[in-house]
């Protein structure tokens, strides 16, 4: 990892944050920005920019503030101060990949790799693929153990928590509740809204 120049477009979380430092620690260079408009926290990237990490996205972002801040978060500085692009992508959603594609970033064809962790990036990908315009290499990191695990049981731990943070102390046993989709996420959810008596 001695020298590779990282852009990591993911929701900032501590497990974020445990990831750029690791990264930093094996010698890769690393800009971070998130792959959501509303989930960032800003904490987190506070914290992970006081590590002199260039960190792109703040809570609440306008799309056009979250494709700008994707765009800046491939913009490597070079020894002489010119800029130069990132040789792979950790992805979360596809947001960096396709936004590269779409506007066919010119290094494109420079990534050595791209990781991948959700089903809906995977998705993303594989049209690409299908279509024959994916011009990097991409690692699923979903379809396995993730899928297997993380999908529905981290789902089912996750869910509610989530839902009382936006809606706040409401009580969510004994109400109604529908769940459109039934893939691994969808059981998760499910088991976690059953949980609730």
């Amino acid at each position: 990892m001695n020298g590779a120049r990282i852009a990591i477009c993911v929701i900032p979380t501590a497990a974020t944050g445990n990831l750029v430092w690791s990264a930093r620690a094996l010698g890769a260079s690393v800009r971070l920005c998130s792959d959501n408009v509303i989930s960032v926290d800003d904490r987190i990237t506070a914290a992970v920019a006081s590590w002199g990490v260039p960190v792109f996205g703040k809570r609440d972002q306008t799309k056009e503030e979250f494709y700008e801040c994707i765009r800046e978060a491939t913009k490597f500085v070079g020894e002489s101060g010119a800029i130069i692009p990132p040789t792979q992508i950790i992805d979360d959603g596809a947001d960096l990949t396709l936004l590269a594609h779409q506007e066919n970033f010119p290094w494109l064809n420079d990534i050595k790799v791209v990781t991948e962790q959700t089903t809906c990036g995977i998705n993303f990908d594989t049209s690409l693929m299908r279509s024959g315009k994916l011009q990097v290499p991409v690692v699923d990191l979903n379809s396995g153990l993730k899928s297997a695990f993380d999908n529905r049981y981290g789902t089912r731990e996750s869910f509610l928590p989530a839902v009382k943070a936006c809606v706040g102390e409401v009580q969510l046993g004994g109400k109604f509740a529908v769940v459109a989709g039934y893939g691994k996420v969808g059981r998760g959810v499910v088991e976690a809204l059953q949980m609730t008596g």
